[in-house]
């Protein structure tokens, strides 16, 4: 049988923004998987179209309550003169609720990683940043294939 039909993939980008978030809420998934909601004013126009995106999350530095945030510059993203620049590492978003502006993060837990070892001790109102998603790739309408060109 021939398939007369197929998905296609077309790629929408999004504005890069860098957004500052709070935790909300940590959530213990299983023993080794910890779900932390994040939310915030800066989640307003936050969007997440596909189940592939990713955010960078960026980590204060020990003993600093909330990382060096990045602008975005004629050159991509810039960090503020004289600080650290933040350890960042790239999540995938699990949940995005639009009415609440929450998002939801998973991390692995007994891991040698930074991401892991802020897990760890993640409290309610600390603080993350975020930037991205930078676009998503999303499935549109099945074609015919004989209409394909």
């Amino acid at each position: 049988m021939q398939n007369t039909s197929e998905r296609t993939v077309t790629r929408v980008r999004h504005t890069l923004k860098f957004r500052l978030l709070q935790v909300l809420r940590v959530h213990a998934v299983t023993p080794h998987l910890l779900r932390v909601t994040l939310g915030g004013p800066d989640l307003a126009d936050f969007e997440s179209a596909s189940f592939d995106d990713h955010v960078k999350v960026f980590f204060p530095p020990p003993g600093a309550e909330r990382p060096a945030m990045p602008t975005l510059g004629a050159n991509g993203p810039e960090f503020p003169e004289g600080e650290p620049k933040p350890v960042a590492r790239d999540f995938t978003p699990r949940r995005f609720d639009h009415a609440t502006c929450e998002l939801d993060l998973e991390f692995v837990l007994n891991h040698p990683g930074p991401a892991s070892q802020w897990a760890a001790q993640a409290r309610v109102g600390q603080w993350l940043g975020i930037g991205g998603p930078r676009g998503s790739f999303v499935s549109g309408q099945p074609t015919r294939l004989d209409e394909r060109v």
